[in-house]
């Protein structure tokens, strides 16, 4: 059993995800972007340390059935290799634009990795989070994570951080944990 982190942060998502929330029920407009326009870009990646207040949320996805948000990171080196240590954060920022503030988007963190043990036991190759409802900005920038905080994370192989939204991939990067 692991008791491991996603550790991604959405600091507008943050404040926002009880507003989205409610924004569900909220009958679809005209999109002021089209979906094809919605673009996601790589700003910063490697390893970093986080700090600030953080908050839980329930993820089933997860190998560890929940995620852990943020409140501020450090971005310490540029990298691909990660060192297989507990502790080690490592991801990357990234920058979505063109993002329809009057249509509902399904945006979904996903983190493709060797073999680890679930929350239940099982063998899992992803952990995933969705976060859904109505954007409030259409532009974000902010951090998506990934923090070996159990000893079932420690892993070597391919590590893939991925966003999507409706289905489409927005931004990924792979890592070498060993």
């Amino acid at each position: 059993m692991t008791d491991g982190y996603l550790g991604e942060s959405m600091n507008v998502f943050k404040s926002a995800v009880f507003i989205l929330a409610v924004t569900l029920t909220a009958s679809v407009a005209v999109a002021s972007f089209p979906d094809n326009k919605v673009i996601g870009k790589l700003v910063s990646y490697g390893l970093y340390e986080t700090t600030g207040r953080k908050m839980e949320l329930p993820a089933p996805n997860s190998a560890a059935g929940k995620v852990l948000m943020n409140a501020k990171y450090t971005h310490r080196e540029t990298t691909d290799t990660i060192p297989m240590l507990l502790g080690n954060t490592f991801g990357f920022k990234f920058r979505l634009a063109n993002i329809p503030t009057d249509v509902i988007s399904r945006f979904r963190f996903v983190a493709r990795h060797p073999p680890i043990m679930d929350a239940d036991g099982k063998l899992s190759q992803e952990s995933s989070y969705e976060v859904e409802g109505v954007s409030p900005v259409s532009y974000l920038e902010d951090y998506f994570t990934y923090e070996l905080s159990t000893p079932e994370e420690l892993v070597a192989g391919d590590w893939t951080l991925e966003i999507w939204r409706n289905g489409k991939k927005l931004v990924s990067k792979t890592f070498v944990v060993k």
